[in-house]
């Protein structure tokens, strides 16, 4: 806990940023092993620190959380049957949507000729949302809610939040795209780890648990109920969606951002605009999501920054991921990853 809080303030300090959230989850029991949020107070000094430093912000705030959200998109597709990571693709610069508006791509590789596993490694908005038109928009809904968006966590936390997903039957034309590729949809840093966490766990979500038990007055250790595991996606699918995203920090931004030597990571970033009054402005809230080691997933860590200033592209999150995921592999003393296989071609 410590020494997670310690590099949201290295890092979001750095960044300029006005608040950062992190959390470590551990993938066999859904157990939340740090929750750390950033500006923090010093409890023996609460009285004179703003009150927007003494709520949890992992549990009580809720943003669009933007590309990490694709995780889950593709997945449910993959699930369904409906694509194949070696699938081929001309995917477009821009897609046009109701009232003469386009979804565009951050950068120049993501689109073009990309596969399935491209579209979700290089972060193609246009490829996702013309993949997303094949499932229909209820289905995709159950597997947001199964995947925990919607509601709250079983930690329970007082504030927590249930974040936003909108119903199909009442979305509008344009949310119904872009919630595909996070926007139009919130989330916490909670959901978000529990989402990655059922990825993780071969497609079950275990219920996050940030209290393991207590010891009542005659000093037995008393564990804390656990409710059952919510089965999201096939094991087979939740095992090619983690092979696509440990494509991600071998290319592109992450390449020089991402590097735990001995493991394999999978890791998917995020950038998502922050809507204020009902507009979207300049602000941004950047996130990076992953699991470690990736061939025998065993820790999940999910690091946001909201409004950064000296840098406002995801991959600015990656070297706190970085830093906390080392952290990790030591602290556990988690055994190095096996040689890395064949991995999905991104482009054809």
């Amino acid at each position: 806990q410590w020494f997670v809080l310690q590099q949201l303030a290295r890092y979001g300090g750095n960044l300029g940023a006005a608040s950062g959230s992190a959390m470590v989850v551990e993938v066999s029991s859904g157990d939340i092993l740090a929750a750390a949020d950033w500006p923090t107070y010093d409890p023996n000094n609460f009285s004179e620190v703003p009150q927007s430093r003494l709520r949890a912000a992992g549990f009580s705030s809720s943003f669009e959380p933007g590309s990490t959200l694709k995780s889950m998109t593709l997945a449910a597709l993959i699930d369904q049957g409906l694509t194949y990571s070696e699938e081929l693709h001309e995917v477009p610069a821009t897609y046009e949507i109701p009232g003469g508006r386009y979804i565009r791509n951050a950068g120049g590789a993501a689109a073009g000729q990309l596969t399935t596993a491209g579209i979700l490694s290089h972060s193609s908005n246009t490829g996702t949302v013309e993949l997303a038109q094949r499932i229909d928009l209820t289905t995709l809904y159950r597997y947001y809610q199964k995947f925990g968006f919607g509601s709250a966590t079983d930690v329970g936390f007082l504030g927590e939040q249930d974040g936003y997903l909108p119903d199909p039957n009442e979305a509008d034309s344009i949310t119904r795209l872009t919630q595909t590729f996070g926007q139009g949809i919130s989330s916490t840093t909670a959901q978000m780890a529990g989402a990655y966490q059922a990825l993780a766990n071969g497609g079950v979500r275990l219920p996050l648990r940030l209290v393991q038990g207590c010891d009542p007055a005659n000093g037995d250790f008393v564990e804390a109920p656990r409710a059952a595991g919510v089965p999201v996606v096939s094991e087979q699918t939740a095992n090619e969606v983690i092979r696509i995203l440990e494509t991600v920090p071998l290319t592109g931004t992450l390449q020089t951002r991402v590097d735990v030597p001995g493991y394999r990571v999978a890791a998917k970033t995020g950038t998502a605009e922050i809507a204020e009054n009902g507009e979207y402005g300049d602000e941004r809230m950047i996130s990076i999501a992953g699991i470690v080691p990736a061939d025998n997933p065993q820790y999940v860590v999910v690091v946001q920054f909201v409004k950064p200033q000296t840098n406002r592209f995801s991959y600015a999150a990656a070297p706190a991921f970085d830093a906390i995921v080392t952290q990790v592999v030591k602290h556990f003393r988690v055994e190095p990853s096996s040689p890395r296989g064949s991995l999905p071609p991104l482009n054809w």
